[in-house]
């Protein structure tokens, strides 16, 4: 069929709702891109293992694919030898390495063949999800145990933070220096510790201004008592960056080193979770797979539209949906369709073309 004649059926439509059943974002893109299949042999495979996902959903289980969108663009972005990618991104390969190890359960499944045998290609890498969740919080941070290195200098960054707030907090408890701050609080500006000093009073607290309020009225004062410690503070956290960076590096070239199998492990994933879809799709309107045949024929008993079945079932008025019987092939050349004030009819001699057999089956993906 051509594109005009799939705009006219509404498939898009139908297409649409069984996307909303994928849990992943591939998922979804593949369902929205099927066509019909002209091969019985597919046909057939593909209604199996539709099938099959719907058993599974009937017995009350779940696939264990999880929620993730595209991460090809990640995957690209990680080609060049140098290239690293932020925290948050490498979080986004968790939900597609947990779904494949949830996925890889099946394989070799004697109960689930056709699924059992797509998930027997996954590699699931479980070193690099280790990795990630070791070295990035759920944040998308970067945690104290990605390395020995960047803990140990969190600890210092710590210790020297605690030495410059003791000293600050002393500096504020001097009772000459009340009339000259602007209030009692630690701020930091310019990731420097610093204390809040009235502006016509920044020569009473000796030390480097590093900030101004929006008024003039304030201005932000690092005393010279805890210059050299701010020194060692700010030298420390240049080091946690680098090291930080160090981290990500590695977990970069982790993962570009094995592109091809996350490439086909996304594949796969994204491929079982159309079926998924589809299978929920089916089993939410209640459908029965259909018996493939090479004949020409066509024999719809108790059909019913699911865009009409869609907006029935908004009103809630669903069960008002008279089911359709239909057969075309065999001794039925033509179909006579009726409206309230028009009906169309095809002459069998001079309009109606051969019958060409349209699968209800989608394409394999």
């Amino acid at each position: 069929m051509d594109n005009h004649t799939y705009r006219v059926l509404e498939f898009h439509k139908i297409l649409e709702m069984a996307s909303v059943f994928a849990a992943t974002g591939p998922g979804r893109e593949i369902i929205k891109t099927v066509r019909p299949l002209p091969d019985i042999a597919v046909i057939t495979s593909q209604i199996a293992l539709i099938s099959e996902c719907r058993k599974i959903l009937s017995e009350g289980r779940h696939l264990g694919i999880e929620q993730f969108d595209n991460v090809l663009i990640l995957l690209q972005k990680l080609r060049p030898a140098d290239s690293i990618l932020e925290p948050v991104e490498f979080s986004s390969f968790l939900p597609l390495f947990y779904s494949a190890f949830n996925l890889k359960i099946f394989s070799g499944s004697t109960d689930f063949p056709g699924l059992g045998d797509i998930v027997s290609g996954l590699v699931t890498h479980a070193d690099i999800k280790d990795a990630i969740e070791k070295s990035i919080d759920r944040e998308g941070s970067i945690t104290d145990n990605a390395s020995p290195e960047l803990s140990s200098i969190r600890q210092k960054i710590k210790a020297c933070e605690r030495k410059i707030k003791t000293v600050l907090d002393g500096i504020l408890k001097q009772k000459d220096l009340e009339p000259h701050l602007q209030d009692y609080y630690l701020a930091e500006r310019n990731n420097r510790w610093v204390i809040p000093v009235k502006t016509d009073s920044k020569g009473s607290v000796p030390g480097v201004v590093h900030d101004i309020s929006n008024t003039g009225e304030t201005v932000y004062i690092e005393p010279y008592a805890i210059q050299v410690i701010g020194n060692e503070l700010e030298s420390l956290r240049a080091e946690e960056k680098l090291e930080m960076y160090r981290i990500l590096q590695r977990l970069a070239a982790f993962l570009r080193e094995h592109l091809p199998t996350i490439k086909s492990d996304y594949h796969i994933i994204a491929r079982v979770d159309a079926l998924n879809a589809l299978a929920g799709f089916a089993e939410k309107l209640d459908m029965s797979p259909p018996e493939i045949n090479d004949k020409a024929y066509i024999n719809i008993l108790a059909g019913r539209h699911p865009l009409l079945w869609k907006t029935l079932n908004k009103e809630k008025r669903d069960n008002t949906l008279v089911p359709l019987d239909m057969e075309i092939g065999r001794n039925h050349s033509c179909m006579i369709i009726t409206l309230p004030t028009l009906v169309i009819i095809s002459q069998l001699n001079r309009t109606c073309r051969p019958f060409q057999p349209m699968s209800p089956a989608f394409q394999k993906f």
